[in-house]
């Protein structure tokens, strides 16, 4: 009896243990629905207009990626967009996506991916890539980069090819255009992407172009302070500086730069988390802007389910989750505790069976 007794006070003392632990991190996602049905958003593109643009004051492009999607998973991760007046809570203004693949398109296993929003002379455009795979899951090469355009954020223009990498149209901008974040300043588009400049390295490119379809020879970006190899990114301009948000396929960390080409590493802003919360398996690219606080939306993924979160401070140097809700119930986290602990727990048993009968022996 005294042997059971030890055990199972062991066994709830582990628990409330990782319970406590996890309480930190039980933050909730911002509940966003997505068109397929999954609410499971992704890669968020965020403007901010302090006075509004017709009707509302943040702007958000994302694509949806569900584990869940079929008959392939990026599937649906076509360009969505969302509207807001508090950056907080999101409702669609139309019916998404704003883009959608054909059925010949979908059985080529073609897919959309990396939407960015640009405000153009009174208007917005929506830039993503189109990478047709002809049918074969790992071809990555045919790529595509286009846009859609709109006066009022419902009514979306055609499709527009802007660059093709496939051809020599591309070649002023290297290899590959990964995670594209646009600006468009003095009359001409800025753009900042990851150019995967061999197979094993990646580095983070600069080019301009007056119209989006001719660009300038790129430049290399050099980020200082820390290694970091880019994978997702996004670039803004607040108080004369560029930031830079990186993910490079582990950490999201913040640079800065006064020219927009050297940038400096600030800090680390987030890292995946301990096993029970909305980011704990997997983040991705983040965007920043600035209201009356910086704000980084960020791509998040728990195994089951993509989301987007939300840190917030009064300056980039104190930025923190915005808790909207709790991830999980009380009933929830103990729950997916014991489940996914139970190895652990079993593990503990036997060990200490085996030291009382060593002290008992």
């Amino acid at each position: 009896m005294a042997i059971i007794t030890i055990i199972a006070l062991a066994a709830v003392s582990y628990f409330i243990f990782l319970y406590i632990k996890l309480r930190p991190y039980n933050q909730g996602a911002l509940k966003i629905k997505t068109f397929d049905g999954t609410d499971s958003p992704y890669h968020p593109s965020v403007l901010y207009f302090k006075e509004g643009w017709n009707g509302y004051k943040y702007w958000m492009a994302e694509t949806p990626f569900s584990p869940k999607s079929k008959p392939y998973e990026d599937r649906n991760e076509c360009p969505s967009i969302h509207v807001s007046n508090n950056g907080i809570d999101w409702a669609e203004l139309i019916n998404n996506p704003i883009d959608d693949l054909n059925e010949k398109e979908v059985e080529e296993l073609d897919y959309f991916s990396d939407p960015h929003l640009v405000f153009v002379n009174g208007g917005i455009e929506c830039w993503y890539r189109f990478t047709h795979r002809k049918g074969i899951t790992n071809n990555y090469n045919n790529l595509q980069l286009v846009r859609k355009t709109s006066k009022d954020g419902v009514n979306w223009s055609e499709r527009e090819i802007l660059v093709n990498l496939a051809t020599n149209e591309g070649n002023s901008l290297g290899n590959m255009v990964v995670s594209p974040a646009i600006l468009y300043q003095d009359g001409k588009y800025r753009m900042w992407y990851v150019n995967s400049e061999s197979r094993v390295t990646r580095g983070l490119s600069y080019s301009e172009s007056n119209d989006g379809k001719v660009w300038k020879e790129y430049k290399k970006c050099t980020l200082n302070g820390i290694d970091n190899m880019p994978w997702h990114i996004d670039v803004n301009r607040f108080n004369g500086k560029y930031y830079l948000i990186s993910y490079d396929l582990n950490n999201i960390s913040i640079f800065e730069s006064e020219n927009g080409i050297d940038f400096y590493f600030v800090k680390k802003l987030l890292s995946p988390s301990v096993t029970g919360s909305f980011y704990n398996y997997r983040l991705y690219r983040a965007c920043i802007i600035k209201d009356s606080k910086y704000k980084v939306y960020f791509s998040a993924h728990d195994s089951l389910k993509t989301y987007i979160g939300l840190m917030e401070g009064e300056n980039i140097h104190n930025l923190n989750i915005r808790a909207i809700c709790r991830h999980q119930s009380s009933i929830g986290l103990l729950n997916y505790i014991v489940i996914t602990k139970w190895r652990s727990v079993k593990f503990i048993t036997r060990r200490l069976i085996k030291l009382l009968r060593l002290k008992n022996a």
